[in-house]
């Protein structure tokens, strides 16, 4: 069985249609969610708290931001981290830093396993940066390279406080990136 956990920020609309999305798929029997506009903001960070909280051990997450509507097929191809892509992410992995590193993106639909998250090797402040990027350093800090799924990918919203408008987006995925080979 599988939890789904979900963060939410400024697209709490979107958390009832996802919801009832997940509730479609037959081997997701809890749903997690945390709105990180009450209380401090974790961000990305987040989703690891929640799931470490989560009553099975297999964990799938996604972003407020989509609908992942191949969520069964997914989980049907897992093998290590599994991550559901859209045709522009799948274009974007034969390019650095995805061509040269185990990053991935969790936001259209990840599985893994509960006993993998472990941030206890990153040496750097668990400040705003970390509770941001902790996706990244979650997937960076992983032996094997993620397997991505092509899937329907439904998007909602999706600029509406995306991470990836952020002016300082690209710097803050390359400090990580940099901090987390320092650390290998």
């Amino acid at each position: 069985m599988v939890t789904a956990v979900l963060i939410t920020w400024k697209r709490q609309h979107n958390i009832p249609r996802i919801v009832e999305s997940l509730l479609k798929v037959p081997q997701i029997n809890e749903i997690l969610i945390h709105d990180n506009s009450k209380g401090k903001n974790k961000a990305c960070y987040r989703r690891f708290e929640l799931a470490l909280k989560a009553k099975n051990d297999l964990i799938y997450t996604q972003d407020d931001d989509c609908i992942n509507h191949d969520i069964t097929e997914l989980i049907s191809e897992l093998k290590g981290l599994t991550c559901g892509a859209t045709r522009g992410y799948i274009e974007a992995l034969d390019k650095p830093p995805y061509s040269n590193t185990n990053l991935a993106l969790l936001g259209f639909g990840a599985l893994f396993k509960k006993d993998w998250i472990d941030f206890s090797k990153y040496k750097y402040p668990h400040d705003d940066l970390f509770y941001r990027e902790a996706d990244r350093i979650f997937t960076l800090g992983l032996k094997n390279r993620p397997k991505i799924v092509k899937c329907n990918i439904e998007l909602l919203d999706e600029e509406l406080g995306a991470m990836s408008s952020d002016i300082n987006h690209l710097k803050d995925r390359q400090e990580i990136i940099n901090r987390c080979q320092k650390l290998a």
